[in-house]
């Protein structure tokens, strides 16, 4: 079970959303359309991370966003909550959404 801390700062993202829950819910019961393992997954709006937690305690390589800091500080709390559920072999990772954006203004278009 995924230990989730939540807070008053960060607007939006400072709580759990009920979809989190019901993503959460299906990773855990295996009704993912497909095996997470060893995918990518990239959580746009991370929030407290709880959707990207479960896909990374199933295997899978989870990069986290969010463009609010104090979010993202939530989010890495609760990485390190729950570091004991995650494989050794996922890889969770935080970037501030800004990052994301610059990231890609460099690519070229195809």
């Amino acid at each position: 079970m995924l230990a989730i801390a939540e807070g008053s700062s960060g607007g939006f993202g400072a709580r759990m959303w009920p979809s989190a829950k019901t993503i959460v819910d299906q990773i855990a019961l295996q009704a993912w359309p497909r095996d997470l393992r060893g995918k990518n997954v990239l959580e746009l709006g991370c929030g407290v991370g709880m959707g990207g937690l479960a896909a990374g305690a199933v295997g899978a390589q989870v990069l986290l966003t969010d463009r609010d800091a104090a979010v993202l500080e939530r989010a890495e709390a609760n990485l390190h909550l729950n570091a004991s559920l995650v494989p050794s072999h996922a890889l969770l990772s935080l970037l501030p959404a800004c990052q994301l954006r610059e990231s890609q203004s460099h690519r070229k278009p195809m």
